[in-house]
């Protein structure tokens, strides 16, 4: 009987040993986790801001190109203009 209950104390004191590792590893891995979600949301606004300067960017350029074109016109026009009064004489 005696040897029966030092199997069984032993085999508590293993479950509390592993409950104990398997808790800590527990809180390893929560912590890690929360280290790498911290990550990926940090890049994920470096991200976003070079997406964001990159949109502005391209529509500075686009409304520059569109302004270059509206004078190109113009000046074609004007050119039109001067050719059309000059065969007129």
């Amino acid at each position: 009987w005696a040897d029966l209950q030092g199997s069984v104390s032993g085999l508590l004191e293993e479950m509390s040993a592993l409950t104990r590792r398997v808790e800590g590893l527990d809180e390893k891995l929560r912590s890690r986790v929360g280290v790498c979600e911290e990550l990926v949301r940090h890049r994920t606004r470096e991200v976003e801001q070079q997406v964001h300067a990159v949109q502005q960017k391209a529509s500075l350029q686009a409304s520059g190109a569109e302004e270059m074109s509206k004078r190109q016109v113009a000046r074609m026009r004007k050119i039109s203009q001067g050719l059309e009064e000059h065969a007129r004489r």
